[in-house]
């Protein structure tokens, strides 16, 4: 349980994405009517890992909830994972925990914010942050 009650009418639009991969269910977008609902979800997105059982036929389930980001932005944060980097999302912005203080986070949104991350050029190149030659 996610603690948020969702109707049909909280959603706009929802599809699955990709390509079928083994026996794996393909992740499914999900477009909402109002942000309020989305954060709310988004707030709460680490109770989804604690459903270890489908409901309805009670089949071993794994969800993960995140907010969908550009392939850039995607790899930054993969990366900021891998370098354990305190960060997060939110409205496709990313939030990069302050060098002096983790308690204070700055928004990563244009070109300069993305230049400004102390990473070799070669990092840069591999994320997307500069394009490849």
């Amino acid at each position: 349980d996610l603690g948020v009650t969702i109707t049909e009418a909280d959603i706009s639009v929802s599809h699955r994405s990709g390509k079928r991969v083994g026996d794996n269910p393909r992740p499914i977008l999900c477009k909402f009517v109002r942000r309020d609902v989305k954060n709310q979800i988004l707030a709460n997105k680490m109770r989804a890992r604690n459903i270890k059982r489908d409901p309805y036929d009670g089949r071993l389930v794994k969800i993960y909830v995140d907010e969908d980001l550009t392939s850039m932005r995607a790899r930054v944060c993969k990366k900021l994972r891998q370098d354990r980097v305190p960060h997060y999302t939110r409205d496709g912005k990313v939030y990069i925990a302050s060098a002096d203080s983790e308690s204070q986070f700055k928004v990563h949104d244009t070109p300069e914010d993305w230049e400004s991350l102390e990473w070799l050029d070669s990092v840069k190149i591999d994320v997307g942050v500069y394009p490849q030659d």
